[in-house]
């Protein structure tokens, strides 16, 4: 693990303890390219990562917490007796489509709470608004370990290995800029982002 590396495990040691076993793990799995489904690990810790670091070194009280799709399905389906005819329409309770709008709604909220963590986390850190550049690299760096998450049916395993090293590097700079509490040199983010 190199010196930048450890003064981030250093720091979530200290800011986040739970996230930093997660981001140690990730870290020695990047060193070792021949880790067995080392991708969807690393994304899955980087995913967790960004998921998290917000809600526990920026938090302010405001309830962010995950949206339970397990408890929102579960809400529509305790109300679900559709009434089927003839026409195009299925007749539902109004409880049931009050609990499929509460999911459906907190389903979009998603991309806005996920960026406002994300400006919060910065500001927190930092103490001024983030660049644009600088979010959005958060976002697509995370989006990206999301959708690497899960093991899909199609194996993409030698263009997936290629690409974690360069997004777990993404994080490690967003990291860094963090516990620096600095955008300056930060500059190859334009880049890096163009690059994503």
């Amino acid at each position: 693990m190199d010196a930048n590396r450890r003064r981030i495990l250093e720091w979530l040691k200290a800011k986040a303890p739970a996230l930093a076993p997660v981001y140690d793990g990730a870290v020695r799995m990047i060193l070792e390219p021949e880790f067995p489904g080392r991708v969807h690990f690393i994304a899955h810790a980087m995913r967790e990562i960004m998921n998290r670091l917000p809600d526990i070194y920026a938090e302010d009280g405001e309830s962010s917490g995950y949206t339970n799709y397990p408890k929102l399905a579960n809400a529509i389906a305790d109300h679900w007796s559709p009434s089927i005819s003839d026409s195009d329409q299925v007749m539902i309770s109004i409880k049931c489509a009050d609990a499929i709008q509460d999911l459906v709604k907190r389903h979009q909220a998603i991309p806005n709470k996920t960026r406002a963590k994300a400006i919060r986390l910065f500001k927190k850190s930092i103490s001024t608004e983030p660049p644009i550049y600088t979010i959005e690299l958060w976002e697509s760096t995370r989006k990206w370990a999301a959708s690497k998450t899960h093991v899909g049916i199609t194996n993409h395993e030698l263009e997936d290995n290629e690409l974690i090293t360069k997004h777990f590097d993404n994080l490690d700079t967003l990291l860094r800029a963090i516990l620096n509490r600095s955008y300056e040199n930060m500059d190859e983010l334009d880049e890096v982002l163009e690059s994503s």
